[in-house]
């Protein structure tokens, strides 16, 4: 709270933290920057039958209503905008080398996430989720949250 308009929550699981946060809190909504919520699927559909919904919003639906009605900034990075994103070592690279505590440690994170996935998957495919949707803006100050223009009326000047 000692510096309103300067922090950037970024929300990668479920919202049930920040609305606890926010009720423990209500000062937080007016005290952040924006919250950055990786949630949600707006242009296409989740492909598991069982779960109608993007899972960090469909596991809690009522942290998720909290959020988005607590009058905070808010942008919403949906799994339709994440899974055309590929994490290269170029991007941890950057990170790495802007000298920056948190950008170094998240620069060794995503190449550990990237050995992992070729491990785990015995496969040369990239990370597509989590790592390099809120990069852009939050280490680099970039507003360069990855998104796609799908040419739907009113989204990106379309």
């Amino acid at each position: 709270m000692a510096n309103p308009g300067e922090i950037t929550l970024v929300a990668i699981g479920p919202l049930t933290n920040d609305a606890v946060a926010m009720a423990l809190e209500p000062a937080l909504t007016a005290a952040v920057k924006q919250i950055l919520v990786m949630g949600g699927v707006f242009l296409r559909t989740t492909t598991a039958l069982s779960m109608p919904g993007e899972f960090n919003v469909w596991v809690d639906p009522e942290a998720t209503a909290i959020v988005l009605n607590s009058g905070a900034p808010l942008r919403f990075i949906g799994l339709d905008v994440t899974l055309q994103v590929q994490l290269n070592r170029a991007e941890p690279d950057r990170l790495h080398a802007t000298g920056r505590p948190f950008a170094s440690y998240a620069g060794e994170c995503a190449h550990a996430w990237i050995d992992y996935l070729r491990t785990a998957y015995k496969t040369r495919r990239r990370s597509r989720e989590d790592a390099r949707k809120s990069w852009g803006s939050l280490l680099f100050g970039e507003d360069r949250v990855c998104g796609v223009d799908q040419g739907v009326p009113g989204v990106n000047g379309a």
